[in-house]
């Protein structure tokens, strides 16, 4: 290959400058193998300007939706399953942590007969804390997905901590309030 080779592909495409283009075109009349490799890139080339484009099947649009919308279904259900295993875990936490911090053994503990009041007016005060949790979290976790390399990301995490701090201190509260009874 010399250097007149290289540039046909270039030529055809009319990216080739005057003194260049000029120097090939010169060339071109004189050499048998640029003419050939000239012929045969201008023929792919009506080969690829006449064969008509593929186009999708009828119900591609659809099946891409279907599969979308399942995808985005089935993160929902993983979504709202992992939300009720962490309520259902803080719950039983909180309950556990009632009678502990109580000092009484679980069975005292239920034998109490203020522990279904007790435990009823901290679950309320639990699951107020955890809606405004969980509000708090599907803020941070959309902020993460759209925008994990922002710098706005660390404050968003900063608050989640500060949110996690303050929902403790709650719960502390609620159970110094119900030990106070």
């Amino acid at each position: 290959m010399d250097k007149y080779t290289e540039k046909i592909a270039l030529y055809m495409e009319d990216m080739l400058a005057g003194k260049e283009r000029i120097e090939l075109e010169a060339h071109l009349a004189v050499c048998p193998v640029c003419q050939a490799e000239h012929a045969a890139l201008k023929q792919i080339d009506q080969l690829l300007v006449n064969t008509p484009m593929a186009a999708p099947g009828p119900d591609f649009v659809a099946q891409v939706e279907m599969r979308l919308e399942r995808r985005v279904n089935r993160r929902k259900t993983m979504a709202g399953m992992a939300i009720i295993g962490v309520v259902l875990l803080l719950g039983a936490s909180f309950l556990a942590w009632s009678a502990a911090s109580s000092g009484m053994t679980t069975l005292a503990w239920l034998s109490n007969a203020n522990w279904l009041s007790a435990s009823i007016d901290g679950l309320t005060a639990l699951l107020v804390a955890g809606g405004v949790f969980f509000k708090m979290t599907t803020l941070v976790v959309s902020a993460m997905l759209q925008v994990v390399r922002h710098p706005a990301f660390w404050g968003y995490i900063a608050l989640a901590v500060g949110v996690i701090s303050l929902w403790t201190q709650l719960l502390r509260r609620a159970t110094f309030a119900q030990q106070t009874i």
